[in-house]
């Protein structure tokens, strides 16, 4: 029986309840006729109190064998019911209404409730002499018809699917069993399959629903109780290929949630693709080339079809079901490597990837980060080899386009950016944001912001705060940072395309990042770092400080003009170099109350010295600085010997205002492009980017203790017996003195056991890089976020990049800086002076030869990228003499008189270069 008929059935019960009873004499429902209490009703309202009581689920009394339903036979076999002989012909009104008297006006209402709730009354419609009029009744009609022929088109849909399934499953079939038709010898095979193939490649919906997992499909729908599955859906689940077998632990064959496969479902969007019979297909198929030459170009069809689809339907996705699908399996089809391919087909295919919703590219990252390695290194590859040949076949002669503006280069860009986290989510991750620091950070800036004065507030630019600028949305989605990346799946330089950094050009793409943050949709690289090399994030940064600078320059010039007085446009600081400390920290403490002030270029004046800052004073001036702040003298570091690292000292007697002054120290190197000779442990970088250190950063900095606590975790013994440890530590002050520290409280009395040693470890870590000393590193860090706060530095820059941008590069191939270096004044590369200078120069030893950076450059330390980014120059100062090479630190230029040997040269350069403290005018 239809449930049609069974909803007229039991209102058919309702009327006879209500007009002949149940037969009972003692029935105590109040809507049945038999009922002491019941009020008899007429027909016409015993036909709508019927609808409403199946409306009202009202119950039903149990039939009297006496008390049957008198239906016609005629009515029985059509499950209609007619009260024609129920209704008096007195039912026409007075007014002209028509009462529905007629068996199909009694459908109407039957299957049509709304007809009387429309009148607002669902119990007793006609009982209040409402009339029921022609016209509603005409209307009704109508609604049934409509009804009737929605149901039909749906019914007519669903039989169209099932066919079209069907006819699915047939070339799924085929597909699966590949292997058993390649090894049949019968006519007609080969062509069979290429239909398939045909088939299911160049169909995007089915090419969604191949290889699916029926199980998943079917305990994902049972656990939907909000769904009405009838015996047609679970028809249409259980016809899937019989290859869609149920996953095993496997995470590479599924990992998230499965969807269903129903269309029209609501249900999510997680690819649920069995990769295994995936990649089974391709391998036969790249062993015959004519089922290769199928594969490509029905592959070319579906996706120069789904592109243009795309572009006509905004919402193309939205409802189709599994059509993460197709990425997955295109993804890994080898047609995409095809030369060809490079041409339009995987370009065109990166650009519809690229155009997926941000939460539909999340789920391809989940489902990505499960797969081993090797396929997801094959997926990296393939997007660095289009990048590549597009950057050399497009850019390998000047042009005045951009890689910025070439939609292939970008879009694959785009889809590493999906691959970059799923690398990161498949690989170990250590997550711990320093929630102490971030609130001393956020304390600082609160206070910086109430010290503006009113024109600085008008003043301050959108520039000052990036950092929502800066935020990648897919980080956000997926709630995953690459800063707590330990050991991704996928090494992250490999992410990095040197042919592609070649040709960026720095400054138009940092000028596309700017333009961006003012509604425009230029590309820039600035906003997928992980693609950039450390050369071109430092230029950036580059860029983006002289931003700030000239931002600076004019908010204070606008100032001065405002109150009329005259405002310094730089940070100057002059200094004694006997007493540099005492006069750098008292003037950078007033510059402090000034917000704004460090974000100005940097001028240094050493007193009773002539030289100019353009750069090299401020070189020597930030080397000096730290010489004398990192001298264990001060004893605000403690140095170790073993490691040749400084680490903070929480026992200093110095204040946290000094800690947080030498922070600012770090900021202004950074912000004014200059390199230091710091030997911090790497993760101080790492907590410097609001990272906490953690148990294997202990590895750097205290090397022995790590090897304790490591010997603690795999210690196959009982700990408790055998290593006698509890949760008390003890260290040794700068003195010498033997201190303790109780990890828990009461922590001497509690024993450190193999159940909780993991604990201990953790704890003892804890308190070690970050606890004990919070209070000094914090003022540090303060400091330090004072300069960089707003600039893209913690964004575009990891832990061991933060470290080679302060600290400079350890590479020191001075066959690049010859090849680098250019020459002015009368010289060139074949000069006889220039000759013998390189001669000398490379048999200098690493000492002399750092002396002969510091003296050219103003630092012992190679730049970013190696001495090949130096650019030095240089340039003949005059004929032979006996005058000393002398330098110009700011432009990096050495002058160097025409000597007439090599001897002389030598001589002269080595007592200039060991001589060289100071600054004079030439």
């Amino acid at each position: 029986m239809s449930k049609r008929a069974a909803i007229k059935q039991l209102i058919q019960q309702y009327y006879f309840q209500l007009t002949e009873g149940c037969g009972k004499t003692s029935c105590s429902n109040q809507n049945c006729a038999s009922s002491s209490s019941f009020s008899k009703l007429s027909q016409n309202d015993a036909a709508v109190q019927a609808i409403a009581l199946y409306n009202n689920k009202a119950v039903l009394c149990e039939k009297h064998p006496s008390k049957m339903a008198k239906t016609a036979p005629d009515q029985e076999s059509s499950s209609t019911i007619t009260i024609d002989n129920h209704v008096p012909s007195s039912s026409m009104s007075s007014t002209g209404d028509l009462a529905p008297s007629s068996s199909k006006q009694m459908e109407v209402i039957q299957s049509q409730p709304d007809l009387i709730v429309a009148h607002g009354n669902t119990t007793n419609l006609l009982q209040n002499n409402i009339p029921v009029s022609q016209e509603l009744i005409n209307n009704q009609l109508k609604k049934v018809s409509v009804s009737e022929e929605e149901k039909e088109k749906e019914q007519n849909r669903k039989t169209e699917e099932k066919e079209r399934r069907l006819s699915y499953e047939k070339d799924y079939n085929t597909l699966l069993n590949l292997q058993d038709l390649l090894n049949q010898s019968e006519n007609g095979t080969m062509s069979t399959i290429k239909k398939a193939i045909w088939n299911v490649f160049s169909n995007s919906d089915c090419l969604n629903h191949f290889c699916l997992d029926k199980e998943k499909v079917k305990s994902q729908l049972a656990k939907d109780e909000d769904k009405d599955i009838d015996e047609t859906d679970v028809m249409d689940i259980d016809s899937a290929p019989a290859a869609t077998l149920p996953l095993n632990n496997n995470s590479e064959q599924c990992v998230a949630t499965t969807s269903a496969t129903l269309p029209g479902n609501q249900l999510d969007i997680c690819p649920t693709v069995d990769m295994t019979h995936v990649r089974e297909l391709y391998k036969l198929c790249t062993k015959h080339t004519e089922l290769e030459t199928v594969m490509y170009n029905s592959i070319t069809y579906l996706i120069d079809d789904t592109k243009t689809r795309l572009i006509r339907e905004k919402n193309f996705f939205k409802n189709k079901s599994n059509y993460l699908n197709m990425f997955v399996i295109l993804m890994e089809n080898c047609s995409l490597d095809n030369p060809e391919a490079f041409e339009k087909t995987f370009p065109s295919f990166c650009k519809i990837m690229s155009l997926l919703p941000i939460e539909a590219q999340a789920e391809l990252a989940k489902f990505w980060s499960g797969f081993d390695a090797v396929y997801l290194r094959n997926m990296i590859e393939s997007l660095q080899q289009l990048i590549t040949i597009k950057v050399v076949t497009d850019f390998s002669d000047e042009t005045s386009k951009t890689v910025q503006g070439e939609e292939a280069i970008t879009c694959a860009a785009k889809c590493l950016n999906i691959l970059f986290y799923a690398s990161i989510m498949g690989g170990e991750m250590h997550t711990g944001i320093d929630e102490a620091g971030a609130t001393v950070l956020k304390k600082a800036r609160a206070e910086a912001k109430m010290d503006d004065g009113e024109l600085d507030m008008l003043m301050q630019d959108q520039d000052d705060t990036l950092e929502f600028h800066w935020e990648d949305q897919l980080s956000k989605q997926l709630n995953v940072n690459r800063l707590d990346s330990y050991k991704p799946k996928i090494p992250l330089k490999e992410f990095v395309n040197e042919a592609l950094n070649e040709n960026i050009q720095s400054d138009q793409d940092y000028a596309n990042y700017k333009l961006n943050q003012h509604g425009s949709s230029r590309f820039s690289f600035l906003h997928y770092p992980f693609l950039l090399n450390i050369v071109n994030k430092t230029a950036c940064l580059f860029y983006d400080n002289r931003f700030r600078m000239t931002s600076e320059r004019r908010r204070t010039f606008l100032s001065s003009f405002v109150q009329g007085a005259l405002i310094n446009p730089y940070l100057k600081i002059q200094v004694r170099r006997n007493h540099i400390i005492d006069d750098t920290l008292v003037q950078l403490e007033l510059a402090a109350e000034s917000n704004g002030s460090f974000k100005k270029q940097l001028f240094v004046e050493f007193d009773g010295e002539e030289g100019v800052d353009e750069g090299g004073v401020s070189k020597e001036f930030f080397q000096l600085v730290v010489e004398k702040i990192f001298n264990p003298d001060n004893g605000m570091f403690i140095y170790n010997e073993q490691t040749n690292l400084f680490w903070f000292n929480q026992h200093s007697f110095e204040t946290q205002v000094q800690y947080k002054l030498i922070g600012i120290v770090l900021g202004l190197a950074i912000y004014n492009n200059c390199i230091l000779d710091i030997n911090f442990p790497s993760f101080v970088y790492k907590k410097l980017l609001g990272r906490k250190a953690t148990f294997h950063d202990m590895a750097d900095s205290h090397p022995l203790i790590y090897q304790s606590l490591k010997s603690v975790l795999e210690h196959e013994g009982n700990v408790e017996d055998d290593l006698m440890v509890t949760y008390q530590v003890q260290y040794a002050d700068v003195f010498g003195g033997s201190l303790t520290h109780n990890l828990k409280e009461n922590g001497e009395n509690i024993p450190v056991t193999n159940e909780n040693r993991q604990e201990y470890v953790d704890m003892y870590s804890d308190w070690l890089l970050n606890t004990s000393i919070a209070g000094q590193f914090n003022a540090f860090l303060s400091g330090f976020d004072l300069v960089v706060n707003g600039s893209p530095l913690k964004y575009l820059f990891l832990y061991d990049e933060l470290e080679l941008l302060i600290r400079g590069s350890e590479d020191y191939n001075f066959d690049e800086l010859e090849e680098s270096t250019e020459y002015d004044g009368g010289f060139t590369k074949d000069s006889p002076t220039v000759k013998a200078f390189w001669s000398v120069v490379h048999e200098l030893d690493e000492a002399d030869k750092r002396k002969l950076l510091q003296f050219t450059t103003g630092s012992d330390r190679a730049p970013v990228g190696g001495l090949s980014k130096l650019r030095m120059i240089i340039a003949r100062h005059g004929p032979d003499s006996f005058r000393l090479p002398t330098a110009h630190t700011c432009f990096n230029v050495l002058l160097i008189p025409d000597y007439r040997n090599r001897q002389k040269l030598k001589e002269r350069l080595l007592k200039a270069i060991s001589y060289s403290k100071g600054f004079g005018m030439l």
